[in-house]
């Protein structure tokens, strides 16, 4: 007779245990998005290409809890590689798509622009911006 085939539990807990932990990844992961949005729109205008910022923030990430949110594990890893992407994603939208907008001689205003850089961040990550009804 066969032994059953056991099912391996996650490594990552569905909660995080510590507040601390938390407060860490959070505030690291935004400095993160904010500093590859700025390195991305800088390099996106200067030379017309952006930087990947999957690789480096999972590796910073990953140094980052190691050093002091250990309990955070892999979850804490993933958000701020997640939180790096996606400035960096937002900054892709904006250079891109506001010259664009701005090119074709459209007159807007501060708030159109960054509604415009959020569908374009949207476009450019691949994901509809807005659900279909259907």
């Amino acid at each position: 007779m066969e032994k059953p085939i056991s099912v391996p539990k996650t490594q990552a807990p569905a909660k995080p245990k510590s507040r601390v932990g938390s407060t860490i990844v959070l505030s690291v992961g935004i400095l993160l998005a904010l500093l590859f949005a700025a390195s991305t729109a800088y390099s996106g205008m200067k030379a017309g290409l952006t930087v990947a910022a999957g690789i480096p923030g999972a590796i910073i990430g990953s140094a980052v809890v190691r050093a002091f949110a250990r309990r955070e594990g892999f979850a804490g890893t993933n958000e701020m590689q997640g939180m790096a992407s996606g400035g960096e994603t937002v900054a892709s939208g904006m250079i891109f798509v506001l010259p664009a907008v701005l090119l074709i001689g459209a007159q807007i205003n501060f708030f159109e622009a960054v509604l415009v850089g959020t569908l374009g961040c949207c476009s450019e990550s691949g994901r509809p911006p807005l659900s279909k009804i259907t």
